[in-house]
């Protein structure tokens, strides 16, 4: 376990520029973030890091589009339309928001339950098992083949990784893409006295 740790802590060093320590910020909430991801990563708790990476990176494009780009709006911005303001402005790079998307889909199948419904023709029976499936974002449905009728030759085919080997690099993942906007973060003027 402790060489885990210190395997997980090693990476974080040579992967991530923002410092162990809490920054100063003004949004309170949001300068404890990246203190609270990479240490939920080194101790092994990559669904938390998974969601508080992506809460952070969410923070940031909503404050940026807020205090930079919107100066003061008159009304609260859903996040949805906050995304796609961000997205048109450019703010990073085509494989940035791939990336991103997918790991907010991975944090809401985390955060909801998430199921895909099975078309009718492959319904079994009347049991709630054979009528839905688990969304294609959970760890369930990444970490093992399909249980509905016959697999596909690339199902059967294909090596599903362990949960754990797939939640950690879920983890790693955002960790990175956390990384990216920790340093737009204090390099854009979000940070302000008057924030």
């Amino acid at each position: 376990m402790l060489q885990k740790i210190e395997n997980r802590q090693h990476w974080c060093e040579q992967n991530l520029h923002f410092p162990f320590q809490s920054s100063s910020d003004y949004s309170i909430e949001t300068s404890q973030m990246p203190y609270e991801a990479k240490s939920s990563f080194i101790y092994g708790n990559f669904i938390s890091t998974v969601l508080v990476a992506v809460a952070f990176c969410e923070h940031t494009i909503s404050d940026w589009l807020y205090l930079m780009a919107l100066k003061k709006p008159k009304q609260r911005i859903g996040l949805e339309k906050l995304m796609k303001k961000a997205k048109n402005a450019k703010l990073f790079s085509e494989d940035f928001w791939e990336n991103f998307d997918d790991l907010r889909k991975i944090r809401n199948a985390y955060t909801h339950r998430c199921w895909d419904v099975i078309p009718c023709n492959e319904v079994e029976d009347e049991k709630l098992s054979s009528a839905v499936r688990p969304d294609s974002y959970t760890v369930t449905a990444r970490t093992r083949p399909p249980q509905k009728n016959q697999l596909t030759p690339e199902e059967r085919d294909r090596n599903y990784p362990s949960p754990s080997q797939l939640m950690e690099q879920d983890a790693k993942d955002a960790l990175l893409l956390m990384d990216i906007v920790y340093r737009f973060r204090h390099s854009s003027g979000i940070i302000k006295e008057d924030f």
